[in-house]
């Protein structure tokens, strides 16, 4: 396996759906999501000399299977690195290890850990194990929290849920939004959790009609279970962080509220930073210069207002505050695989099947 090769299947998935920015390098690779959710299982198992990857989703299913030898090569290569979403990690077998701010946390067989954005983290090599990674967009995740606080018992000890809300729903604001802040649910009793997820990989390994809606609930129940504190024991912790980790989340975060449509002098004056070094610490983390980097979020929006707007090209353009058209077709079409009015197309003939 070449440094350049994926570690990740990635057959059939575009890069709208899960993209791996700054890939291979020994500083921090950037993962991020364009779905409301991706689940990633991954199987170790040295005896039959087989490890697998499998991506779900809704409209996704992809697997992989390679020699064990592929998994201790692919981990020689692989760094530490953050999401743009919410990351649960369920152990259905063996143990696993992250280091999480380069401090050691061993999850076993039964435990869930949940990470926010923030943490950055590295699996250590392991022997064999079975594991399920849930990645859930922010906005998902708060959709999920709403309807399971909706059906809470007032009757029962959900006191758990208080301190997943409280991450979930105030991550965004100023005072919290760089808290590098990660929970470990140990089981108390049997928790049901296998049995729910072994549905949720079926329903979208089959994708058979309404399995989307089924796959919404199923989700719902995953986060019911974790909240219950008849299940889970609840184990909160909030990691260290440098100031170069925190001025990128900074940067990120004018340029997400702004639509990557900002100059580097703006950021500069808002930040206190010289335009050289902000551009130096972006490249670190993402392996791209600020103006690249910035040109995601401007995509990212546009792809949004294609798919949930009735605007036309032209209007997003002008919208975004873009003056030209062609470096934006191209860039689109570069990002995306599609054109603008392609991507338009296709999402709103998706929209029709729902």
């Amino acid at each position: 396996m070449s440094q350049n090769e994926s570690i990740y299947p990635k057959r059939g998935l575009s890069q709208q759906t899960f993209q791996i920015l700054n890939e291979g390098s020994s500083f921090t690779e950037l993962f991020t999501l364009g779905v409301p959710y991706l689940i990633l299982r991954e199987t170790c198992n040295p005896g039959q000399n087989l490890w697998t990857l499998s991506l779900s989703g809704p409209d996704i299913c992809v697997q992989d299977s390679n020699p064990y030898e592929n998994y201790r090569q692919m981990h020689d290569l692989k760094a530490p690195h953050q999401h743009s979403y919410y990351e649960f990690a369920y152990i259905i077998q063996g143990t696993t290890t992250q280091n999480i701010e380069k401090k050691p946390y061993a999850i076993s067989e039964g435990e869930c850990l949940l990470m926010n954005q923030n943490v950055r983290h590295q699996e250590e090599l392991e022997e064999s194990y079975d594991v399920v990674f849930l990645m859930i967009a922010e906005s998902y995740l708060k959709e999920l929290f709403s309807l399971v606080c909706h059906y809470m018992p007032k009757d029962s000890d959900f006191s758990s849920i208080e301190s997943l809300h409280h991450m979930v729903f105030n991550g965004q604001k100023a005072h919290y939004y760089y808290k590098k802040e990660f929970f470990i649910f140990k089981p108390v009793t049997d928790s049901k959790m296998a049995d729910v997820l072994s549905q949720l990989l079926q329903e979208l390994s089959l994708q058979t009609p309404g399995y989307k809606q089924v796959a919404h609930g199923l989700l719902c129940r995953m986060l019911y279970l974790l909240a219950d504190t008849r299940r889970f024991h609840l184990e909160h912790h909030v990691a260290d962080g440098k100031n170069d980790d925190l001025l990128f989340r900074k940067i990120s975060q004018l340029l997400k509220e702004n639509h990557g449509n900002i100059s580097r002098s703006f950021i500069s004056d808002k930040l206190s930073y010289n335009e050289d070094y902000l551009n130096s610490i972006v490249k670190r983390h993402t392996g791209m210069s600020l103006k690249k980097y910035a040109q995601i979020f401007c995509l990212e929006e546009a792809a949004r207002l294609l798919s949930n707007s009735n605007m036309s090209v032209t209007d997003i353009i002008h919208e975004l505050g873009l003056s030209n058209r062609t470096y934006f077709y191209r860039a689109f079409t570069r990002h995306y695989g599609l054109t603008p009015k392609e991507y338009q197309m296709l999402h709103k003939k998706e929209e029709g099947k729902e």
